[in-house]
């Protein structure tokens, strides 16, 4: 299983990031691809008009990245 998070208001798209690209965001299921503008600002979440953008974390000691919740227990 994989851990992702969404992409905030003006964070660079990366490689590996993927975009939520179904039709209508309110009545569809995700269908998550992978991002083809790479280097762009992602646009602000909150929304709907806007795509969604999620990058999968990669869980580790050296990662400094947390699973949500922070991880603690």
């Amino acid at each position: 299983m994989h851990v992702y998070r969404m992409l905030r208001k003006d964070e660079i798209i990366q490689e590996g990031d993927e975009v939520d690209a179904c039709n209508d965001g309110w009545r569809d299921e995700p269908d998550w691809k992978p991002a083809s503008n790479i280097g762009e600002k992602a646009p602000d979440p909150q929304y709907p008009a806007h795509r969604t953008y999620r990058r999968k974390l990669i869980l580790g000691a050296d990662s400094g990245e947390q699973p949500p919740g922070g991880g603690d227990g």
